[in-house]
């Protein structure tokens, strides 16, 4: 038990010892760059408030002008989308002086975007995708999520959109993927790229074979993808999945398993050309496994997709080591062929960062190169 007179002194000392500190300087120098820094009372007790800068002047520059506007009522025999009854305007709309810069006299290039967007908003069926290819700071749906959210929120859509088959990064919050350890990848962009690999890329700038034994024997390769507990209700929504591939040497068969259903077996016969093999999926999607498999050579598989239709989705495409010049090494006509099965109806090309770690007085060379890609 502490005794009343003793924790009486105890408090004098404690008193005692904070008044010296008012007599000592904050710091004692004892020579030879030593020194000894000395708790200040006034630091303690009574600390100044921070002084911010004032930015009222620089927050109007990138503020837009107040102008109320008046909505016009769609025609009728047409509903909205639930998600355009609750548009609010973008609080981060940029000024007029950061607005889209288009080329001279081609300021109606984005009018065939903006017409599909505009059958969305009307309550058509249609299905609008926009791949959003960058390097590896697009990594972890950075950027691309703000988007999609925001032109979902507006027209419609949801899923999860275009998926590789392997995320090494594990990336993705709202899904879990798995595959197993007989796919390869051939990429055509980053120090992984080798020349003569071939020139058939995905729209994800790769393929995957799995590899067969020597000499050729059936062969079996998986994939899995399954919802997490931290997808949102927007990216539910699915309702078909999709797998693409190019098989030019041998046909192959493809296996879907979804929980609850009969097994899926399709033969795929051989093709040169870019192939699609399109399901419609009748119930909330939780999870699928999917299957490929062949006695004579492995299909080139690009990608699968899990999308929300009608509506809009944004894919995020992050090429880790990209200086976004390699579309090039791509067959031209089969990259088309994708877009289009695909529905692609905008792309953006958010690269550069690769290019400037030793800046240079010009960059006309870099520039050169992208717009010939």
């Amino acid at each position: 038990m502490v005794k009343p007179l003793r924790l009486f002194w105890l408090i004098q000392m404690c008193f005692a010892f904070l008044g010296l500190g008012l007599l000592f300087p904050e710091e004692i120098h004892l020579g030879e760059g030593l020194k000894i820094k000395v708790p200040q009372l006034t630091a303690t007790f009574w600390q100044k408030k921070p002084a911010y800068a004032d930015i009222s002047q620089i927050r109007k520059k990138f503020e837009p002008p107040t102008k109320k506007t008046r909505q016009k009522r769609p025609p009728r025999g047409f509903s909205r989308p639930k998600a355009a009854r609750q548009y609010v305007p973008d609080s981060l709309r940029l000024n007029a002086k950061l607005r889209i810069q288009y080329p001279k006299n081609q300021d109606t290039l984005l009018n065939g975007f903006f017409r599909a967007l505009k059958r969305l908003e009307r309550g058509e069926r249609d299905f609008v995708r926009v791949l959003h290819y960058g390097d590896s700071q697009l990594e972890g749906d950075r950027i691309t999520a703000f988007l999609r959210d925001k032109f979902q929120n507006t027209f419609g859509g949801g899923g999860l959109g275009l998926l590789n088959l392997v995320d090494k990064l594990n990336t993705k919050a709202a899904l879990a993927q798995s595959a197993s350890p007989q796919w390869q990848p051939t990429v055509m962009y980053g120090p992984r790229y080798r020349r003569g690999t071939g020139s058939f890329f995905g729209v994800l700038g790769d393929f995957y074979r799995f590899a067969l034994p020597d000499p050729p024997a059936w062969t079996k390769a998986s994939l899995q993808y399954s919802l997490s507990q931290y997808a949102s209700p927007t990216q539910r929504k699915i309702n078909r999945l999709r797998v693409l591939y190019r098989n030019p040497e041998a046909p192959f068969e493809l296996t879907v398993q979804l929980p609850d259903q009969p097994e899926i077996k399709e033969k795929l016969e051989e093709n040169k050309r870019f192939g699609m093999y399109e399901l419609p999926l009748s119930a909330p999607f939780e999870r699928v496994s999917l299957g490929f498999a062949s006695g004579q050579a492995s299909p080139e598989v690009y990608a699968v997709s899990l999308d929300g239709v009608p509506g809009i989705t944004f894919d995020n495409i992050p090429l880790r080591g990209s200086s976004g010049i390699e579309f090039s090494r791509a067959e031209a006509s089969h990259f088309k062929q994708q877009f289009q099965e695909l529905g692609v109806r905008f792309v953006i090309l958010q690269f550069g960062v690769n290019i400037v770690p030793n800046p240079q007085a010009s960059y006309d060379w870099y520039e050169d190169l992208f717009s010939n890609n």
